[in-house]
């Protein structure tokens, strides 16, 4: 049995995982991206308190063997796990939600993955 319960967005009927809130979730973003590979894609971290978001300005090609590592490490920055990870087909994103309550990131941002860092 999964550890999601998969969802579809109300208004584009993209598909949505909801995730358990652990430290497993890490592992189910990378699968989800991996099931549903769109190459040109970005990622988005939805602030889930906020509603503001950080942009990732790499293609997910560019960081497809890294996006558990930049998931987890976002994550340890903010002492958070992952709400839930879709598609948004009209910005052609992912969408990952956290929670960023630490005050490291000043949203809404645009960032980079560069050798094991978010600059």
């Amino acid at each position: 049995m999964e550890a999601y319960k998969v969802k579809t967005h109300p208004l584009t009927g993209d598909l949505i995982w909801q995730l358990t809130y652990s430290q497993s979730d890490f592992a189910l973003v990378e699968k989800f991206i991996d099931e549903n590979y769109y190459a040109d894609y970005t990622i988005s971290f939805y602030d889930a308190i906020t509603g503001a978001t950080l942009e990732l300005a790499n293609k997910v090609s560019e960081i497809k063997d890294n996006i558990a590592e930049l998931v987890c490490k976002l994550s340890c920055i903010e002492h958070t796990f992952v709400h839930f990870v879709g598609i948004n087909s009209l910005s052609e994103s992912y969408v990952i939600s956290i929670d960023f309550s630490r005050g490291n990131f000043r949203l809404p941002c645009t960032c980079k993955w560069e050798n094991g860092r978010i600059i």
